[in-house]
């Protein structure tokens, strides 16, 4: 037994298949058809022939005669209400024949007026159709009415007005209403419900309100907090038997209880006598009754044949193991071969068109030939479509495929089931077994199908597969290897040319890490060349094996601001790093969902972030390096701090792989505050170049204007220094000196909103600096808040972003560019006073800027560095300041000489100078 996989409530379509039904059968008669498709030329004012069909349903019911079928031709028939008033005879009917269906069919007639009635009529059957008519299919007042293997989307039917031997069959309907999919009110009689799928989320199933005679038998049906079936008035001598009668299983996960009453099976006093209940299966929502009888609740089967006897003998109340979202029964479900097959109204076959089968996996425990199934849907093979693979699928011309059918055949079936095998060549087979060989003689495509067979005539939908025929010829190897999506990620994909199925193609990126077959994208752990190796091999035995050198590095990027949005403080979530500690810090340069960090529109990607980075050291001295995630650790650092300092640093830095930056504490206990700054995107229209400017100085608030509690200063950027009129963003060097209190910086752009977040944090005559990348306000200005005491401000100038900006950032695998304290002499060549020295990049031909992180340790007095491009004047900037004995680090972002190369001055005493590299500028 398989699980049924084409059921699905809202698919439409079933099996025409001839069945016993209540009435006389349907007798030779002429044909009526309707088709509204273009190219079919209908008339209304025609006679409904072939060559020139009716274009309205309505007009084939005008004109429709006893004994004659109107066949509706898939399509959608709309109008206000569809009406049927002429009428057949019980050996002359009129019928109404949509598409022949099948499981999964979407080609169907669909009625999709708001009304289809049916009011006086007899001896009309109505069969094959999409009904979507929003107020409902309306019989009334008729005699030997017939509604079957219908699909009634949002359609309820209702039965009225002395309606006599109305027959509902093999219908399936999924609606959405507080009142019941279907009703059989006061009057009516010898109604048959047989055989259907109801689903009602808000509401009931079935309703039968003062209809005597009335036969429930084999529907499967699905409601909420409702009653299933349920029989009120006087109904009495009613039949319900076989049904399936469950809570629906969507509503079941969702709502665990319900807040009214409930039950599946509801009988009221006055229907009680006569009536029988046998045969069902009930599976109610949790803490609800499964029986409502005369009054009384009962909970299971067992109580219910208990406390009313003569009922109930083989009803049961358990999980009928239905698949999620179909409502179909799944191997070992105790509804299989369980049913009362001589029940009144019980049909040959299921609602999907599909004969009674016994089950030989499963105990027979109802009656007659034992192969009925309570509910709806008969458990059988060939309610499936099998899967098929060809093994394998390329072929040269002579040679042979094996087709087998996915997962395996059906076991235990025995001779119910066999297979026809089409090979798509013109050839075919028929047997048991689960796969068939076949050798094809001929150059082409090929669409190969299995289908399974029933010994009763049923026959499983087709699965296919492709099988491709070329001449002999050599395996040729291929290898492609390109950038990925962002950072060092690359996608690779290998094979060959080669008549033959390539069987294995494995990848080696020769970075000494697992590869993989065929495709895939692979995240590099360092920049740098590589050579990439691809094995393939064929069904034919043959091998071959192709390489591509490959230079590894991130892609150029532009820089898109964002405003300052606090991403980590391990003080709130006490998650402080301890020595030799690293967290993984998640950044949205891949889109991460509402509420998240300020991040790229969905689907963009960034190769680098721009963070304001805090140590807060709490038990030793040390250092913090930042780097991508899924590469190795630099020896790099990014922020230096004394025990007890909090200690603030710009950190530029390329996201890896899995959108992650890796925070690394070298010593001691120490919390980290990351505050996300912007982001670097290959998406060039999301960002802006970046232009290196001579460092300038914008101010100095020394001697005499410090800034008090609260204070800010307005800073002009655009239409000076360089900085044009469309400068979008600026690189500043702050500065703070003299502070009388410890307190903090925070830069913005005029006219916004100053966030809630410090770019320069300092202590008591402290002098301190910190890169900034700060957005400018629409004055063409920035401006600088001092958050307490008095503290004097200096603002040096670097360059600026913008649509006229010429350079794009080539992140890079931070390195180390300089250290003066371990030197190729083994000694130490710190910069005495006034010294300078100049450090190459290695940064390509034509590169304008770099990103540095310059740090300055063991200075014997205070000082300070300045930095920029070889060979051009020293500017009268500087870009990190230090006391004796301090280490004192600054992101940089310097100008380049034309060879990459920058210059480093100290100014005073001696200090050893370290200089790490993150990303350099390219035109």
């Amino acid at each position: 037994m398989r699980l049924r996989r084409l059921a699905c409530l809202a698919a439409v379509g079933s099996l025409a298949l001839t069945v016993q039904l209540p009435g006389p059968a349907v007798a030779e008669a002429t044909t009526i058809y309707v088709n509204n498709d273009s190219a079919a030329h209908c008339s209304d004012s025609g006679a409904g022939t072939q060559s020139q069909p009716y274009c309205t349903l309505q007009s084939a019911a005008d004109a429709v005669q006893p004994g004659q079928t109107v066949q509706v031709a898939p399509g959608g028939y709309s109008g206000y209400g569809l009406r049927i008033s002429h009428s057949g005879t019980p050996d002359k009917p009129i019928v109404f024949q949509g598409s022949t269906l099948s499981p999964g069919s979407s080609d169907l007639a669909r009625i999709d007026a708001d009304r289809l009635t049916l009011d006086g009529v007899q001896d009309v059957r109505i069969a094959g159709f999409q009904i979507s008519a929003y107020l409902g299919v309306v019989v009334n007042g008729t005699t030997r009415v017939t509604l079957d293997r219908n699909d009634l989307t949002v359609s309820t039917v209702e039965v009225g007005g002395t309606a006599k031997t109305t027959t509902i069959s093999r219908n399936r309907s999924s609606v959405n209403t507080d009142s019941y999919a279907v009703t059989v009110d006061a009057g009516a009689t010898g109604t048959v419900v047989s055989t259907n799928a109801l689903v009602n989320q808000t509401g009931g199933g079935l309703q039968v309100t003062d209809a005597p005679g009335t036969v429930v038998t084999g529907n499967t049906v699905n409601t909420g907090c409702a009653v299933a079936v349920g029989l009120f008035g006087a109904s009495a001598n009613s039949v319900v038997e076989n049904n399936v009668l469950a809570a629906d299983g969507n509503q079941r996960q969702s709502q665990p209880s319900c807040a009214t009453l409930s039950t599946e099976l509801a009988v009221s006093t006055a229907s009680a006598p006569g009536t029988k209940a046998d045969y069902n299966l009930t599976f109610p929502p949790k803490g609800e009754p499964s029986y409502l009888w005369a009054g009384r609740a009962y909970a299971t089967a067992g109580a219910f044949a208990q406390g009313v006897p003569g009922q109930a003998a083989h009803e049961l109340t358990a999980d009928p193991l239905a698949q999620q979202w179909v409502n179909t029964p799944s191997e070992g479900s105790p509804v299989i071969d369980s049913a009362d097959a001589a029940a009144p109204g019980e049909v040959d076959t299921d609602v999907l068109g599909y004969h009674r089968v016994n089950d030989p996996l499963v105990a027979d425990t109802g009656t007659g030939n034992g192969s009925h199934d309570r509910g709806a849907y008969e458990v059988t093979p060939a309610d499936q479509r099998l899967g098929l693979q060809a093994t394998p699928n390329a072929v040269p011309a002579g040679e042979t495929s094996s087709l087998s059918i996915a997962g395996g055949a059906l076991k235990g079936w025995g001779s119910q089931v066999s297979y026809h095998y089409v090979f798509g060549d013109g050839g075919s087979t028929d047997t048991s077994e689960e796969s068939a060989s076949h050798t094809y003689a001929t150059i082409g495509n090929y669409t190969a199908s299995v289908s399974l067979r029933m010994s009763n005539g049923d026959s499983s939908g087709e699965g296919d597969t492709s099988v491709y025929v070329t001449q002999l010829r050599p395996l040729n190897p291929y290898l492609s290897v390109t950038p990925g999506d962002h950072g060092l990620v690359y996608s690779a994909q290998a094979g060959g040319d080669t008549p033959w199925t390539v069987t294995d193609a494995a990848i080696d990126f020769g970075d000494g890490t697992p590869g993989c077959q065929h495709w895939c994208d692979h995240a590099f752990h360092q920049e740098g060349d590589y050579t990439v190796t691809a094995r393939i091999r064929d069904a034919g035995g043959r091998s071959g094996t192709v390489q591509q050198q490959l230079h590894v590095s991130y892609q150029p990027a532009a820089y898109r601001p964002l405003t300052p949005t606090r991403v980590l403080d391990t003080r709130l979530d006490h998650t402080t790093l301890h020595a030799g500690g690293t967290l993984s810090l998640q950044l949205p340069g891949i889109y991460t969902g509402p509420g998240q960090a300020p991040k790229m529109p969905p689907t963009y990607t960034a190769e680098a972030a721009v963070l304001n980075v805090t140590a807060v050291s709490r038990t030793a001295s040390g250092y913090l390096t930042v780097y991508p995630g899924k590469t190795d650790r630099p020896t790099t650092s990014n922020v230096n701090f004394t025990t007890g300092q909090a200690v603030p640093n710009l950190v530029t830095v390329p996201i890896g792989a899995d959108g992650t930056v890796q925070v690394y504490n070298a010593f001691g206990d120490t919390d980290v505050v990351v505050d996300l700054e912007g982001l670097y995107t290959p998406h060039l229209e999301l960002g802006k170049r970046f232009t290196a400017e001579a460092p300038a100085r914008l101010l100095d608030t020394r001697p005499s204007d410090s800034l008090g509690p609260g204070g800010e200063t307005s800073i002009p950027i655009r239409g000076r220094n360089g900085v044009p009129s469309d400068a979008t963003a600026v690189v500043l060097n702050v500065t703070a000196t003299q502070p009388d209190a410890a307190g903090y910086f925070t830069v913005y752009p005029s006219g916004g909103t100053r966030p809630g977040t410090s770019n320069l944090n300092f202590t008591v005559g402290q002098t301190v600096a910190n890169q900034v990348i700060v957005p400018i306000g629409g004055d063409g200005s920035v401006r600088l808040y001092n958050f307490t005491g008095h503290a004097h401000a200096v603002v040096d100038l670097f360059g600026y972003y913008g649509p006229g900006g010429e350079s794009l950032l080539q992140p890079t695998t931070p390195r180390r560019l300089l250290d003066t304290r371990i030197a190729a002499t083994r000694r130490s060549l710190a910069l005495g006073p006034g010294a300078t020295t100049t450090v190459a990049t290695g940064a390509p031909a034509g590169s304008t800027g770099a990103v540095l992180n310059v740090t300055a340790t063991a200075p014997t007095t205070p000082g300070y560095l300045t930095v920029w491009a070889a060979g051009q004047p020293r500017p009268g900037t500087s870009n990190l300041n230090f006391l004796a004995g301090q280490t004192v680090p600054n992101h940089v972002t310097t100008p380049l000489d034309s060879s990459g190369a920058f210059e480093i001055y100290n100014f005073n005493g001696s200090t050893q100078v370290v200089a790490d590299l993150f990303g350099y500028f390219l035109k």
